[in-house]
């Protein structure tokens, strides 16, 4: 036995000294938990860089109204907006501006770069019709850029058609309900290139590059307006106090999570839980044609700010001067001691709808949708906080 264990002792220190070997070459090489698939589209979440301040001496400016924001350009780019955003596709083969979704165009002329295969350069302010997820969502995320104070995601996109080539960089940000989408492209041919006796130069990186500085200066000076709200001023807000209140046999319903309870009546109602609270469902008036949605209760963060704005960037759109329907009004509550504010009679796709919030403390907030405009209390009367 003595003989055995001193045949054995050698040999178990040797593994153990291999062993710790190993460990300690795999702690040198810094061994790492496997990156995120390329295939996922998580935009990176580094500070924001800081866009360079441009000398603005002879430049232009431009206003948007309609859509809130305003920028500065130089006289070595076009102005399109309105209709004149037309014009645009004629200018290059691949467009150098959506113009599907484009509310200005500025365009680069080929004419900066004689001689080369350079077609021509835009930079658009977009409007995308998106709810604020799909607007922070890009194929190809590079970072973001902070611009007059404003966050936006930056990426990057290309194509190319026919011998033709466009490089873009993308700047997104999801302000006042609106996803806004600022796109560089740059457009290029590959005819004809580094052709003998003296034909086209190939654009160099370097040309790419004093655009893409250009059009930076010129991102520089892009701003958001003031916002101004425009419901109609000359109904003030009606105010009332509101109390729990759950009407006989009606049931109660918790939201997955546990953080709230609303109530809804059985005979004509159904629910469904969604990632952010729960929808109710209505029978039609002519029940053969089944439910309808016909409220949503959610529970969201909430730093006590404007509450118009609170309720226009979780319903994910602000409403024009179009959407206010002749009866809109405001109704000013209170429930359990905190503050409501409710915005009946805004049109959208022709339905005729109610947003709302109220404030549930400790940073938190309901949001609260109907197509009832005359009788959207008797939901909120129901909620409670678990």
């Amino acid at each position: 036995m003595k003989n055995y264990l001193k045949g054995f002792a050698p040999f178990f220190i040797v593994i153990v000294i291999g062993l710790i070997g190993i460990v300690g070459y795999l702690i040198a090489k810094n061994i790492k938990v496997p990156p995120t698939p390329s295939n996922q589209t998580t935009t990176p979440t580094q500070s924001p860089i800081q866009l360079p301040d441009a000398d603005t001496t002879n430049w232009k400016a431009y206003t948007n109204t309609e859509y809130g924001f305003s920028f500065s350009y130089p006289p070595a780019v076009t102005l399109y907006t309105g209709n004149n955003l037309n014009k645009v596709e004629n200018l290059t083969y691949i467009p150098v501006c959506d113009l599907d979704r484009s509310a200005s165009c500025l365009y680069y002329s080929n004419k900066e770069f004689p001689n080369t295969n350079f077609s021509g350069a835009g930079l658009s302010i977009n409007i995308l019709k998106v709810n604020s997820d799909s607007c922070n969502t890009l194929e190809r995320p590079t970072g973001s850029v902070a611009i007059n104070e404003v966050k936006f995601i930056k990426g990057a996109a290309g194509g190319a058609a026919a011998g033709n080539q466009n490089e873009d960089l993308i700047y997104r940000t999801f302000h006042n309900g609106t996803c806004f989408e600022i796109r560089q492209r740059v457009t290029t041919n590959s005819s004809d290139v580094n052709t003998v006796n003296g034909g086209v130069k190939s654009f160099t990186e370097n040309d790419q590059n004093k655009i893409t500085k250009l059009f930076d200066q010129i991102l520089s000076t892009f701003k958001f307006l003031e916002l101004k709200v425009t419901p109609i001023a000359t109904n003030k807000p009606q105010t009332k106090k509101l109390a729990y209140f759950l009407p006989s046999g009606w049931q109660k319903v918790n939201y997955e999570q546990n953080t709230f309870q609303i109530g809804y009546d059985p005979n004509t109602m159904k629910t469904e839980q969604g990632v952010n609270g729960i929808t109710i469902y209505k029978l039609r008036p002519d029940p053969k044609y089944g439910y309808m949605s016909y409220a949503f209760v959610g529970l969201y963060s909430y730093s006590g700010g404007y509450r118009h704005q609170f309720i226009y960037d979780k319903v994910g759109q602000t409403p024009q001067k179009q959407d206010y329907l002749p009866h809109y009004k405001e109704y000013e509550y209170t429930y359990n001691g905190k503050s409501c504010l409710f915005l009946a009679g805004i049109g959208i796709s022709q339905i005729n709808t109610t947003w709302g919030m109220c404030d549930a403390g400790n940073g938190k907030a309901f949001l609260i949708t109907s197509i009832d405009d005359t009788n959207f209390q008797e939901i909120v009367q129901t909620i409670k906080l678990l």
